[in-house]
């Protein structure tokens, strides 16, 4: 029976693609039948609703702050300051009842800082009726919907998952009155994708939300700020293309949606003034507290950097850091570092430029960076010259102290003095893979001469504390002077996600999704745990099953300029893995 039921499950989802694929929605279409639609466009006091029923405006009646957004202009809210957007005044339309029946779609693009609710259209007093859709600060999504606060009277709807901070992403959150449907008619979706998620209620077996739900209320709509009984909380969030309508949205025309907005999203850098040319609150190294803008002097003494330029800075221009060496002192014990609320993804890659001089004993180490996971978890490297050639090693921390990374030895040129470090400047360049089955990352050095030498695969990491390698984020970067036996010259520091923004069903990260995805994704059918993106599973469950074949079959064709529709030849290979599999399952049967 079991292999009955997942080969029909394949074949259903093959039989989706193959009969069903329609070419891509027009993204112009979906907003057709929009209630209420703002893009942010223009200048002025209004914040323009294009459909004319729920124009907004700066709470405090000031002007709003319009940014380049990613279709166009977009809506910064709370920028240090008090300055959400509102409706002022109810507007019906937004309301969504059981007596009529509604449903609803809320969808748009959005980049917060620190969680918060991201849209909102809910009492601050008894009986706190309405609705919000929310990021919180882990990056969890919450979608609220109530008639009152009590557990009998609301669906929370939790997205099983996690999303960055400080990025462009599309959140679409629908509901539509529907008791046999196992989420209650909930559907969440991040760029596209449906999110995996959960619905918490009271748990009564005859819940009903016919009976019980009732979202009606006379407040108005609100970008960013939660009125509670105490306090009114502000959150900085940047908006485009926010759209309400009293209808649910098809996945396809989700990711249309996601497709009109990506060509234009930012890679976020995580380190702020990695180059250094912002010298505010700037003093020399292990006299004051503060350190270069954008770094703390975090849990070490004192900041660790002073200010180098001209021809002692990289690139010859600007400004770089200049980590000037301790020794053993162990009493300023001076470092710098940045901390992140919320971590980046799993996959991540991390750059820098540094030279640094000879160590005045060779046993010892110069340069001395960290990254730490969200999870505790640290990655250490050191620069030293354990064999005394005159070259540099980069070594990593373990179990029993620092080892060199075998390929990175007697590649580090050094220095004399770093008043001139034209010819002495390495980048490396860290690239995380931590979200694969066995966490790892890669390491690239690139010497004076443009010489690249790569190592991948590493696994080594410091775990004085017991914790390994998982598939948490980095949380903070950190540069340190303590112990150091030489001065060293830090610029050009960043850190991005890597995860881009593939299309739903791209298993193969080939831009398109097509029949190489279909392929893998049949490789790995109904793997229950730890499943990845490139194995098939699209909307991050661990799991790759008939949710991950209806995404691809609904982004068939996507990132293609042909029809969507399979061509015979296609078809033919679908069908072929789909018999394949078949074929396997029941000689696996039989034995």
């Amino acid at each position: 029976m079991t292999t009955r039921s997942s080969t029909s499950l394949f074949l259903g989802a093959l039989v989706a693609i193959c009969f069903f694929a329609t070419p891509p929605v027009n993204a112009d279409s979906v907003f057709d039948d929009a209630v209420a639609y703002w893009a942010f466009e223009g200048a002025g006091d209004t914040i323009l609703d294009s459909k004319g029923i729920a124009d907004m405006a700066i709470a405090d009646g000031s002007s709003p702050t319009r940014i380049t957004g990613l279709v166009g202009g977009g809506l910064q809210v709370n920028p240090g300051d008090q300055l959400y957007a509102t409706t002022g005044v109810d507007v019906d339309a937004l309301d969504f009842n059981r007596q009529t029946y509604d449903a609803f779609t809320v969808a748009g693009w959005v980049k917060q800082y620190e969680g918060s609710p991201v849209f909102i259209k809910m009492q601050n007093s008894d009986p706190y009726r309405g609705w919000h859709l929310e990021v919180k600060d882990t990056g969890e999504i919450n979608f609220l919907l109530r008639s009152t606060n009590l557990e009998t009277d609301k669906i929370a709807v939790i997205g099983d998952g996690r999303i960055p901070m400080g990025e462009w992403v599309h959140l679409a959150a629908s509901f539509s009155y529907d008791v046999n449907d196992a989420l209650l008619g909930v559907r969440l979706y991040v760029n596209g994708s449906q999110f995996a998620s959960y619905v918490q209620y009271d748990g009564l077996a005859d819940w009903n939300p016919y009976e019980y739900l009732d979202t009606t209320n006379s407040v108005p709509f609100q970008f960013t700020a939660r009125e509670t009984r105490e306090y009114l909380d502000y959150y900085e969030t940047s908006y485009d293309e926010v759209v309400v309508w009293n209808r649910i949205l098809s996945q396809a025309e989700v990711q249309q949606l996601v497709n009109a907005g990506v060509p234009d999203v930012p890679v976020t850098n995580y380190i702020a003034n990695g180059n250094f040319e912002n010298t505010t609150g700037w003093v020399a190294a292990g006299t004051g507290v503060l350190p270069p803008e954008g770094w703390e002097s975090h849990i070490w003494k004192n900041n660790a950097a002073t200010q180098a330029t001209g021809a002692a800075a990289v690139g010859g221009t600007g400004n770089s850091a200049l980590m000037e060496g301790e020794l053993l002192s162990g009493i300023d014990q001076r470092g710098m570092a940045q901390s992140f609320v919320h971590p980046t993804d799993a996959k991540w890659q991390f750059d820098m430029d540094f030279a640094t001089e000879t160590p005045s004993d060779h046993t010892q180490r110069t340069v001395a960076m960290t990254l730490r996971t969200n999870n505790g978890a640290q990655l250490a490297f050191i620069v030293s010259d354990p064999d005394n050639d005159g070259l540099g090693d980069l070594l990593v921390g373990g179990v029993g102290g620092y080892v060199a990374i075998a390929g990175l030895e007697n590649k580090i040129v050094f220095d004399t003095d770093l008043s001139d470090v034209t010819d002495s400047v390495h980048h490396l360049r860290i690239t995380g893979h931590f979200n694969d089955a066995t966490p790892n990352y890669d390491i690239t050095l690139t010497d004076p001469y443009g010489l690249q030498y790569t190592v991948l695969g590493l696994t080594d990491h410091s775990d004085d504390m017991g914790e390994l390698l998982t598939g948490a984020g980095i949380g903070q970067v950190g540069f340190y002077t303590y112990k150091s036996y030489g001065d060293w010259l830090l610029d050009n520091v960043s850190l991005v996600d890597i995860n881009g923004t593939t299309l739903p069903g791209d298993a193969d990260h080939s831009g398109s999704v097509g029949p190489s995805d279909a392929a893998i994704l049949a490789q790995y059918w109904l793997i229950a745990t730890g499943a990845t993106w490139e194995m098939g599973d699209f909307n991050g469950d661990g799991a790759v099953n008939d949710l991950d074949a209806s995404i691809l079959a609904a982004n068939w064709g996507a990132g293609t300029v042909e029809s969507a529709v399979p061509e015979p030849s296609t078809l033919v290979l679908l069908i072929g893995l789909a018999l394949g599999l078949i074929a396997r399952q029941r000689r696996q049967h039989v034995s």
